[in-house]
């Protein structure tokens, strides 16, 4: 039976061009109208002229103004998930028609800290966009930059007091205290404190620790982070993590405990080849699962 589109159903809606919705994904990505212009090959007006179209057409702002550049708007914020729907749904059509495609085989470095929640979500995404696969590469941050150099990695993240000036931010994020339920170690002086072998987060706490003052005692040094959860939540000392990131049976630090408060971190991106498309579709990916992630 032949299959009939109800053409009338979509007679009276507005139509997304996808040139406009490419162009809005991309300074979100960005975070800036005149670098996602030059990734594009566009002039800055014509850039900010296919976003004005776009918002003419869904009838609001998409983007603000910052000091930093630009932002999205909540309606932004609301129609960037299904704008970079619409761009893998182009994709898998251009893809549907082609035959004998080999996959296309990316390799992301990735530190421990940031592998969950979101990193698994970005990898499934990029999947579904085609005949792609993602090799996860765990370690620590220096071995992570040396094999980036090196180009064993096309994609590397890292953990950083600040953006880095040849990366883009890919989420900024707390850092918070974690003990055991109903913790005494906490309280305890010198403050008891388990590390993680690696950890690129440790310096900066220890850095946090020494301006307040408060005498530490670094009690275990656990060899991953599951490790480092079975020793607090035994109240054998203190732990510290990403707010978004909070480990099973655990709890934050009770404000009574007086600690200091721990500074935020970014979470950076460098790419190896700006240039590729497939790379900046991985991006993507990656820029959506962390604007998704709770924190």
């Amino acid at each position: 039976m032949e299959r009939r589109i109800n053409q009338a159903s979509f007679a009276s809606q507005p139509l997304l061009d996808l040139c406009w919705v490419r162009c809005f994904v991309t300074v979100a990505q960005y975070g800036s109208v005149t670098e996602a212009a030059k990734y594009m090959a566009l002039s800055q007006a014509a850039a900010s002229l296919q976003l004005k179209k776009l918002e003419e057409v869904v009838g609001t702002k998409l983007v603000q103004r910052t000091s930093h550049g630009v932002s999205l708007t909540p309606a932004g914020a609301r129609l960037l998930p299904h704008s970079l729907r619409l761009l893998e749904t182009n994709r898998e059509a251009l893809f549907a028609t082609r035959e004998n495609n080999k996959p296309t085989i990316l390799s992301l470095g990735v530190p421990a800290e940031i592998i969950h929640p979101s990193i698994p979500r970005a990898v499934r995404a990029f999947k579904r966009s085609g005949n792609h696969q993602v090799n996860v590469v765990t370690s620590d941050a220096s071995q992570l930059q040396a094999a980036f150099e090196q180009s064993e990695l096309d994609i590397v993240l890292s953990i950083d007091p600040f953006p880095i000036p040849d990366g883009r931010v890919l989420a900024i994020r707390k850092l918070v205290w974690l003990c055991a339920q109903d913790s005494e170690s906490c309280y305890q002086r010198p403050l008891p404190i388990i590390y993680r072998q690696k950890c690129e987060i440790s310096v900066l706490v220890e850095n946090t620790l020494r301006r307040s003052g408060i005498s530490t005692d670094r009690v275990h040094e656990a060899r991953d982070t599951d490790e480092a959860v079975l020793y607090v939540a035994g109240d054998e000392g203190l732990f510290f993590s990403l707010s978004s990131v909070l480990q099973d049976g655990l709890v934050k630090a009770p404000v009574s405990a007086q600690l200091p408060k721990l500074p935020n971190v970014y979470i950076n991106l460098r790419m190896r080849d700006l240039k590729l498309e497939i790379l900046r579709m991985l991006t993507l990916c990656l820029v959506e699962a962390f604007s998704t992630e709770n924190h």
